[in-house]
């Protein structure tokens, strides 16, 4: 796969999707998908990637007003 390809791809991925990080390994040739701590998608080609991280839907921006360590679990 050439440089410019690769580039164009990761443009559009990223534009398309700009809640996902998205990396080309050229030893390995697969394209990754990250979104937060655990969600991993591979695939062989960048049309494929596209097509496995649709079936994520989008996460809520916040999910709980209190900071971490303010909850009902640390009351004790």
């Amino acid at each position: 796969m050439s440089t410019a390809h690769t580039g164009w791809s990761l443009h559009t991925l990223r534009e398309r999707y700009p809640t996902w990080a998205f990396l080309y390994d050229p030893f390995a040739l697969r394209w990754f998908a990250l979104r937060g701590r655990s969600i991993t998608v591979v695939a062989d080609t960048a049309e494929e990637l596209a097509t496995r991280i649709k079936h994520f839907r989008a996460r809520p921006a916040c999910r709980s007003q209190r900071p971490r360590g303010q909850g009902p679990d640390y009351a004790r």
